[in-house]
C-alpha cells in the first residue's frame, strides 16, 4: 500500500469513527434536559457531512463501514446502513439486515437512518424483502417501511402479531404513537396478555388512543418499579386536574412514591403546587428533581437566571459529559431560598388549579412554542399533550431527524393556523 493509499485508508476511518461517535452521542442526548432541537440539528449537519465524505471514498468506505460494523461498536450499523441505502446495493443491504437479524438491539440504527432518505429510494430497496424467505427479514423490513409509511397500520398489525416479543413490542408501541387507531381492539385485548410487558404497553398505546379503561390499566403498573417512570408522564396527563391532584395525594401517603410524587407534580403542572415543589428542594434526594419539575412547569432555567445552587467544578463536568444520559447529576442543583424569593415575586403571573409547561398555558399554540424552543424533555412533555389533544395525529418523534422535525413544526404550524381560520369563519 502506497503512502498516498494509507493517507485515505487512515482519513476514511476517521470519518467512520467520528461518524460512529456522533450517532451514539445523539442517541444519548435526545432524552436529556440540556440539549435542544438546535443541537441534533448541529449533531445532523454533522453526521451528513461524514456520510458524504464516505460516499465519495466509494467502495473503500463501504468496506472500512462493513469491518467497523462487524466490531459490533454503537452507531457503526448507522454508518453502514447509510452507505448500503445509498449505494441502492442489494448485497450490501443483505449484509446490514443480517447484522441486525443476529443482534436486534441494532435495529434502531437501521430504523434511524431511514429518515434520512427518500421513501422512494426506502421502498424500491426494501419492499423486495417483504418476500424473503425468513420471517425475522421480512419483519425488520415492515419496521423500516412503518418509518415513511402513509397508512402504517397493516405494517404496524404484522409486528404485533410476531411471535418474537422483541418486534411484538415494538408494533404495540407504534400503534400509539402512529395514532393506529384501528389498532384499540388488538390493543384492549393484549392489555389481558399474561406477559407483564405485553400489558404495559398494550394498555399505554390503548390510553394514547384514548381508550377509556386505560388510565385505570397504566395505574396498576405505578407500584412497578419498571414500569413507574413510563407510566406516569401519560397516566398523569390523561386526568383531570382535580383528579389528578387527589391521585397524587393518595399516592403521596406512600413514603416509597415520594420521589415519583414530585416527577409527576411537575408533569401535572398545577402551579398550586409549586410551593411544595419548593420545598421538596430543601430535601438533598428530592432537590433535582424538584428543580427540574418545577422548570418544566415554570420554564425557568436554573442556571441561566442565577437560581441553582453555587455547584463544585466536578459537578459542573459531570454535567457537560455526554456518557451519562438520565441520572440526576445531569440536573441543576436548586437554591431554594432563591426560588421561594422567586415565586413571592412571580405567583401573580400564575393561576392556581390552570395547567402550564414550561410557564404556558396547555393550548396547541403554546405547545408549539415549546416544540421550537424547549429543551428536550419539554418538548418529550409538549409532544405527549398535544398527541393526548388530537389523538388522530401521530406523537411527534423529537428523536427524529432534525429536518424532519422542523418540517413537521410547520405543517404543525399551517394545521393550527387552519382550524383557527375555520373557528372564527
Amino acid at each position: 500500500m502506497s503512502d498516498h493509499q494509507q493517507v485515505s485508508k487512515d482519513i476514511i476511518e476517521e470519518h467512520v469513527e467520528e461518524a460512529s461517535a456522533l450517532w451514539a452521542q445523539r442517541a444519548k442526548i435526545v432524552f436529556r434536559h440540556d440539549y435542544f432541537l438546535s443541537d441534533l440539528a448541529e449533531i445532523d449537519e454533522q453526521l451528513s457531512a461524514h456520510i458524504d465524505a464516505l460516499i465519495l471514498a466509494r467502495q473503500l468506505g463501504w468496506d472500512i463501514s462493513q469491518k467497523a460494523m462487524q466490531d459490533g461498536a454503537s452507531g457503526t450499523l448507522f454508518v453502514a446502513a447509510a452507505l448500503a441505502i445509498h449505494s441502492q446495493e442489494q448485497e450490501k443491504l443483505d449484509e446490514v439486515i443480517a447484522t441486525v437479524v443476529n443482534a436486534l438491539d441494532t435495529a434502531e440504527e437501521l430504523l434511524a437512518v431511514v429518515e434520512w432518505f427518500t421513501a422512494a429510494e426506502i421502498e424500491r430497496l426494501f419492499l423486495p424483502l417483504l418476500k424473503h424467505p425468513s420471517r425475522e427479514v421480512q419483519l425488520i423490513v415492515v419496521q423500516v417501511l412503518i418509518i415513511q409509511a402513509e397508512n402504517a397500520s397493516p405494517y404496524v398489525l404484522q409486528l404485533i402479531n410476531a411471535n418474537n416479543k422483541i418486534m411484538k413490542l415494538k408494533g404495540i408501541k407504534w400503534a400509539g404513537e402512529l395514532a393506529c387507531r384501528d389498532m384499540l381492539q388488538p390493543l384492549q385485548a393484549l392489555a389481558e396478555d399474561k406477559d407483564t410487558d405485553i400489558q404495559f404497553w398494550s394498555a399505554w398505546s390503548a390510553t394514547l388512543l384514548g381508550d377509556r379503561a386505560g388510565p385505570n390499566k397504566l395505574a396498576e403498573f405505578v407500584n412497578d418499579d419498571q414500569y413507574r417512570d413510563s407510566a406516569l408522564p401519560l397516566l398523569i396527563r390523561s386526568m383531570s386536574v382535580q383528579n389528578a391532584q387527589l391521585w397524587l395525594s393518595d399516592l403521596g401517603k406512600d413514603s416509597r412514591m415520594a420521589r415519583s410524587v414530585v416527577i409527576a407534580t411537575g408533569v401535572l403542572g398545577d402551579a398550586q403546587n409549586i410551593p411544595g415543589l419548593i420545598r421538596a428542594m430543601y430535601h438533598p434526594e428530592f432537590a433535582q428533581i424538584a428543580g427540574s419539575a418545577f422548570s418544566l412547569l415554570t420554564g425557568v432555567d436554573l442556571d441561566e437566571s442565577h437560581l441553582s445552587a453555587d455547584a463544585s467544578e466536578a459537578d459542573a463536568e459531570n454535567r457537560a459529559d455526554d456518557n451519562i444520559t438520565s441520572s440526576d447529576d445531569l440536573l441543576p442543583m436548586p437554591d431554594p431560598d432563591k426560588l421561594a424569593h422567586w415565586w413571592v415575586e412571580k405567583q401573580h403571573q400564575f393561576q392556581a388549579g390552570q395547567r402550564y409547561l414550561m410557564g404556558l398555558p396547555l393550548v396547541d399554540e403554546e405547545l408549539a412554542v415549546v416544540l421550537r424552543e424547549g429543551n428536550q424533555h419539554h418538548r418529550q412533555a409538549a409532544a405527549l399533550e398535544l398527541a393526548l389533544r388530537h389523538r388522530h395525529q401521530p406523537l411527534i418523534n423529537t428523536a427524529s431527524h432534525a429536518s424532519n422535525q422542523m418540517k413537521q413544526l410547520k405543517l404543525l404550524q399551517q394545521a393550527m393556523q387552519q382550524r383557527g381560520m375555520a373557528h372564527t369563519g
